[in-house]
């Protein structure tokens, strides 16, 4: 239906008119549109009125046209054009337009959901994109979420992307590090309890596990390692369910997906929603920087909190981390089950054990360094090649409205050469986002951060534990020793060796499909495993047969023979040749994850920067001669 339009004088044909408001509804039909990249199934409408806010949302899609885009607010006025849109006029926005872009929403809108709310059930809002439900599961969305005067994360995110990697990235976000303390705290709790009351568990003692080399009373106690496990598990599942007074914005959640009319005030109030966030999540993946909505929700946050943290997550990483533990754990859990096997048959065995169970746990790395360093150099060339014009929307009225918003959003922001506020909102990004990403990811000659490589190496925080449990019964000395060792197993020499398996991964050829879309890493598993194994292998080697041959095999022994037995050693020098043996991994650990400001310089000042820059200014200072003429006209239209 249509509500009746009042004629248009002859001569205004390019003026709408402002007082009248014009609605067609469709009937309902598959559309796609995006808030954050979402797609929707639903009706379609279109409102033509002065002042009016953005368009597409999910579940419908409206437009909202101004037609008093022609008064100039900024940038002396001059329109400029949508270059992948047909050539389009850019005008500006109206500064009491502007204003109400970014005012706070009213009580009654004012929405936040916690974080609770949003990981329930394994993250399923992910999982389901809202529009796929029925209208009276979409209509209880907005139930979950509350009233709120503050909103700590605004989650800015593509609903193309896979709802499993963000459930993963939020959880590591957030229970990531609760996760790693439990994985000490626990283990600990059960080494002390056995030490003080030695039958509490069970356990099976060893003497002849380095036979024939020395012996030395060894108990085996899984207890330590089940544990830590546990304690994984249930310090992820508890922290995110007792996270009720964080709140999150998020989309379909927030804005109402049912209801008409607090929809359209939800969206045009997307603005005021930023305003009252404290960060912002950048959910990345390769879909995120060609969604015009998860642009525009980032040019608004810049614009309006500068200085405020913007955390980038790539969701590969979420994945890679869960990688890291999956093979971390099944590594250390194959040497827990097979020590008492072992054991018994020497130190040749009990050799051979630990060289393929490290060698299972750094195919991981390979693999992580394989897939993820395509990830991040991805990444990186999105931020320096970026381009709000070339962003995708559904709606091409959206598109131009978008862009009318950023363009009076950035157009104080004065850059050399730059002539638009499309331009200054480019450099943004460039230049400050892609600085805060690289401060996050590049400080470190290793691929990933040291704090991801520490919540992917959790299972090992109950293997140490495991370990120095083996010697409860032996002498101080080799106590001593093995607790040096397995410090410096847990926090460096690991560390280290995993770090040389990714870099080494990193550099096999990228991991990419025929459509340079991101290869599945079931792909990639089946066509690279054997650059994995031999990555591994030479890891593990490092590793096990020449480090901890003198850090553990070597210090051990002085402590467990005779006085002068090896190279004259007494028991008492164990403890200087383990410091000895570990301390050099600890250097390197340093020289590896320790953060350098340097690089980051560097990395920002690459020269596919500076020609992104220079290739933006030349198609700027190119289309400027064609906009006299139209300029003209636009002053006429004023008059």
């Amino acid at each position: 239906m249509a509500a009746p339009v009042p004629p248009v004088r002859q001569g205004d044909e390019k003026k709408r008119p402002t007082e009248y408001l014009r609605l067609t509804i469709s009937a309902p039909k598959k559309q796609e549109s995006f808030l954050g990249g979402g797609s929707f199934v639903g009706g379609s409408f279109s409102l033509d009125g002065a002042g009016a806010a953005l368009g597409s949302f999910m579940g419908g899609s409206f437009s909202l046209k101004s037609p008093s885009a022609k008064i100039g607010v900024g940038g002396g006025g001059r329109p400029i054009h949508d270059t992948r849109g047909g050539g389009r006029k850019i005008r500006p926005l109206r500064k009491r337009d502007l204003e109400a872009m970014t005012k706070i929403p009213d009580p009654e809108i004012r929405r936040g959901v916690c974080v609770a709310e949003v990981m329930k059930n394994a993250g399923s809002i992910f999982k389901n994109n809202p529009n796929s439900l029925e209208e009276e599961d979409k209509a209880k969305l907005f139930d979950r979420s509350e009233n709120v005067e503050s909103i700590d994360a605004f989650v800015s995110h593509c609903w193309g992307s896979s709802g499993v990697h963000k459930w993963l990235a939020l959880l590591i976000e957030e229970a990531g590090l609760v996760a790693l303390l439990a994985s000490f705290c626990s283990p600990l709790v059960v080494y002390l309890a056995q030490v003080a009351w030695p039958d509490v568990l069970p356990n099976l003692p060893f003497r002849d596990a380095f036979a024939p080399l020395f012996r030395v009373n060894q108990l085996w106690s899984p207890w330590e390692f089940v544990s830590c496990l546990i304690a994984i598990v249930m310090a992820f599942k508890l922290t995110t369910n007792w996270i009720t007074r964080k709140f999150y914005f998020l989309d379909c959640l927030c804005i109402h997906q049912t209801d008409i009319k607090r929809k359209i005030e939800g969206i045009q109030h997307l603005g005021g929603f930023v305003a009252m966030s404290k960060a912002i999540y950048i959910m990345w993946d390769d879909l995120y920087f060609t969604r015009l909505w998860c642009v525009y929700e980032i040019a608004v946050f810049k614009a309006i909190k500068p200085k405020a943290p913007v955390r980038i997550i790539p969701l590969r990483l979420s994945m890679a981390i869960v990688i890291l533990v999956v093979f971390l754990c099944c590594g250390a859990a194959a040497y827990v089950a097979l020590f008492p096997v072992l054991a018994p048959f020497g130190i040749a065995t009990f050799m051979l054990a630990a060289f393929g169970c490290s060698a299972l746990a750094l195919f991981g790395g390979a693999l992580v360094g394989h897939d993820y360093a395509a990830t991040k150099q991805r990444m990186v060339t999105q931020l320096l090649k970026f381009d709000i014009q070339s962003a995708e929307c559904f709606s091409p009225d959206d598109r131009m409205e978008i862009f009318r918003k950023v363009e009076a959003l950035f157009h104080a922001v004065k850059l050399p050469g730059h002539t638009s506020g499309l331009d200054a909102f480019n450099e943004v990004v460039r230049n400050k986002l892609g600085t805060q990403m690289l401060e996050n990811l590049e400080q470190q000659r290793a691929l990933i951060p040291y704090r991801f490589v520490a919540i992917g190496s959790m299972p090992f925080v109950g293997f140490f534990f495991f370990g120095v449990s083996w010697f409860r019964d032996a002498s101080l000395y080799t106590q001593v020793v093995f607790f040096f060792y397995m410090s410096s197993f847990v926090v460096s020499a690991f560390p280290v060796t995993l770090a040389l398996c990714m870099e080494l991964g990193s550099r096999l050829p990228e991991a990419m499909d025929e459509d340079g879309n991101a290869m599945p890493l079931k792909t990639m598993l089946w066509d690279h495993w054997r650059s994995y194994a031999k990555i591994s292998i030479l890891g593990a080697s490092l590793f096990i047969l020449v480090w901890t041959s003198f850090a553990f095999v070597g210090a051990v022994g002085i402590a467990n023979v005779k006085d002068g037995t090896v190279l004259g050693l007494n028991r008492s020098d164990s403890i200087w040749v383990s410091i000895i043996c570990c301390f050099p991994v600890h250097v390197l650990a340093y020289w590896v994850f320790w953060p350098r400001k340097e690089a980051i310089e560097r990395t920002r000042q690459m020269s596919l920067l500076q020609q992104s820059s220079a290739t933006l200014s030349e198609r700027s200072e190119s289309g400027e001669d064609g906009e006299d003429e139209e300029d003209e006209e636009d002053e006429e239209d004023e008059e």
